[in-house]
């Protein structure tokens, strides 16, 4: 931990170091070790880690951090409090919809199709009929809409008809 923390270090090895860390140590030693390692230049390197592992205690830091955040590290934690929280996520993505940035926006999308429920897809149905909303994000949001849609109203399946055993 040490050794990712020192600035001193190159950063390939400090990335090297975070990524061994990450991955070798249980999520309840690796979790809180990466949560404390936030901020500095390996910061969306950590939350994807946090995402990945599933350290739900992570997902209260992360959402908290999300008004400072520069635009990189929101998407990276829209991507993360998906995996995180699941449908729990959905209030603090919807509020990204919102944010300045293309990028956010879109990876917000993508993390809605994940995960929203019943207001996520009654609000990105609004968002993509707005006027105004640029197509680009309209066609995300479409298309979000289908897989949610398809996600919470999955196709019931077709009964085939099985000849009888015993014909004749």
């Amino acid at each position: 931990q040490l050794l990712i923390g020192d600035q001193q270090v190159r950063f390939e090895l400090r990335a090297e170091a975070l990524d061994f860390l990450a991955t070798k140590l249980p999520k309840d030693q690796a979790g809180p070790l990466l949560i404390g390692i936030l901020g500095g230049a390996l910061t969306n390197r950590v939350i994807g880690h946090l995402g990945r592992m599933k350290y739900r205690p992570a997902a209260k830091v992360l959402a908290s951090r999300l008004p400072e955040a520069e635009p990189r590290e929101v998407v990276a934690t829209a991507n993360a409090l998906a995996r995180l929280s699941g449908i729990n996520a959905e209030p603090t993505l919807l509020g990204l919809l919102e944010h300045e940035s293309a990028d956010v926006q879109r990876a917000t999308i993508s993390a809605l199709s994940l995960v929203a429920g019943p207001m996520g897809l009654k609000t990105l149905r609004r968002l993509a009929a707005k006027k105004g909303t640029p197509s680009g994000l309209k066609k995300r949001m479409q298309e979000a809409v289908i897989r949610i849609d398809e996600r919470l109203n999955p196709p019931e399946p077709e009964e085939t008809e099985t000849p009888d055993a015993e014909e004749g």
